[in-house]
């Protein structure tokens, strides 16, 4: 059987919701059929996305809760941010899922899949899961049974030999019975009972079908795949780039190719991890202050890693506490949870709570060549396109930016231009050195972000983090860390900066 899209997105998470959302509304795609898929249905609140904006800026309107104070604690200096004319905010998860998937629903061009994808093939734009299997029209399925098919309009036989043609065309079994009406059930020579088009039938084996071109499962769990002229790819990595599923993370975002077409992570490369642990917490008195949230809180014990704490106050009795660690690898479930209880006792100076809420996530933080460009029918976004900013693991405000600039110029030009999703080479470039500074422990993160922020504007700081600062600008700000670290670091980076 066959099934064909225009446009596949394989993952519906951010990015995937992002640029289905930007091409519905565009006129130029209302006629290109879309498929997204994703192993989960997106009901739960499994993350929160921060990122900071101005009033002008054009984001979802899903923001939960906005600050215009933040507090900022470093290696002994704190100070509460001038971050005008940017705005704190802050978008929950599941209300964006839902907004998303409510909007889409207004699109009949758009379908939805919920499915396990196992494996994407960039040659020849497929895609598969568990859910079904298509290819691309004219070529052969067979079943468990080895039963042939092709697709709608051009013939097949049976295990037995008898000859179909469908739908509304008439087919001879191998006593020569001719079949035409659709919709009137027969059965074959074996015994096997088909009613079509559209409605379904089962083989012997009690193999259920709907065609043409609907997906099917059968008893032995058939994987499925569906063709796409361009598959847009952030559910599938080529080599891993988190943790595998554990009790502390059960649900990595990512499927790895099968084992026979793994790439082996390429060499020469800096690969941290952006861990964290949060609680949601309710006091039964007044505890935080609504309208000033905590940026970073650098006054826990380092470990000779980067360790801080953010807070963001929903109301007088309720806040997110969010412990973050950058280290090569995971820590002890009991970390976590013992650094947070540490830093809501000691320096929030909070007793009695309770945890009404947690939420568990990694982010890779790697100067890995993770790029959009397409390789054969297949463009990489999100994570596994380099959206996610590898000195800082913000994500959200950069996503909108990069899909809907790509979205309008594929409409514009009439074809998709990946290069327009990759950052530019100069922020890639001091993104590796900062994380091999950082993995090295050159400069501690502390003392590099508190030097940013103590020598120089907020808003300049933030402006360079959303890669929008001139090139008199981002020598400013190369000047504010400790320089000689950076650049002998700099130097020591020289052959991977043509690969980045």
């Amino acid at each position: 059987m066959t099934k064909h899209y225009d446009i596949i997105l394989a993952g519906s998470g951010l990015s995937g919701l992002t640029l289905a959302l930007e091409l519905a509304g565009r006129p130029f795609f209302q006629d290109k059929t879309i498929l997204l898929i994703d192993r989960d249905e997106k009901q739960k609140n499994d993350r929160t996305w921060c990122f900071w904006a101005t009033d002008e800026e054009r984001i979802p309107p899903v923001v939960f809760k906005t600050w215009d104070k933040c507090h900022f604690f470093g290696a002994d200096f704190e100070t509460v941010l001038d971050i005008a004319p940017f705005r704190y905010r802050m978008v929950r998860g599941l209300d964006f899922y839902h907004w998303a998937k409510t909007k889409l629903s207004e699109y009949p061009n758009i379908q939805r899949l919920t499915a396990n994808i196992v494996q994407i093939d960039a040659s020849s734009g497929t895609v598969r899961t568990e859910q079904g299997e298509f290819l691309y029209p004219g070529t052969p399925f067979r079943d468990a049974t080895g039963t042939e098919f092709l697709n709608p309009g051009t013939p097949f036989r049976d295990a037995a030999g008898t000859e179909f043609l469908y739908p509304g065309t008439p087919f001879r079994d191998a006593a020569g019975t001719e079949f035409l009406n659709p919709g009137t059930p027969f059965r074959d020579a074996t015994g096997t009972e088909f009613l079509y088009p559209g409605t379904p039938f089962r083989d012997a084996t009690g193999t259920e079908f709907l065609y043409p071109g609907t997906p099917f499962r059968d008893a032995t769990g058939t994987e499925f795949r569906f063709t796409g002229t361009w598959i847009f790819n952030s559910a599938v990595a080529r080599f891993p780039v988190v943790p595998e599923a554990s009790a502390l993370y059960p649900n990595p975002p990512f499927t790895v190719q099968p084992e026979s077409q793994i790439r082996k992570p390429p060499t020469g490369y800096t690969r941290l991890l952006q861990h964290f642990k949060g609680w949601l917490i309710e006091t039964p008195t007044p505890a935080f202050d609504p309208a000033r949230m905590t940026f970073m809180d650098y006054r826990l014990d380092q470990k000779g890693e980067t360790r801080f704490v953010y807070v963001l106050p929903f109301t007088e009795n309720r806040a997110l506490v969010e412990f973050t660690v950058f280290s090569e690898a995971l820590c002890s479930a009991e970390a976590y949870d013992a650094a947070l209880k540490q830093y809501v006792n000691d320096f929030l100076k909070i007793k009695d709570f309770r945890i009404v809420e947690q939420e568990f996530g990694v982010i890779p933080m790697t100067d890995d060549p993770f790029m959009p460009k397409a390789e054969g029918h297949v463009i990489h976004i999100g994570t596994a396109g380099g959206f996610v900013k590898a000195s800082s693991g913000y994500a959200f405000k950069r996503t909108q930016r990069k899909l809907h600039a790509f979205a309008a110029a594929w409409e514009r030009t009439g074809s998709p231009d990946p290069a327009l999703l990759q950052s530019a080479w100069h922020y890639r470039f001091f993104d590796s050195v900062m994380l091999r500074v950082l993995r090295e422990n050159a400069v501690s993160g502390k003392d590099f972000f508190t030097g940013l922020f103590q020598q120089l504007p907020s808003p300049l700081v933030l402006r360079f983090l959303d890669e929008d600062t001139t090139f008199t600008e981002n020598i400013r700000l190369l000047s504010a860390p400790p320089t000689w670290p950076f650049l002998k670091t700099a130097w020591k980076q020289i052959p991977v900066f043509r690969k980045i």
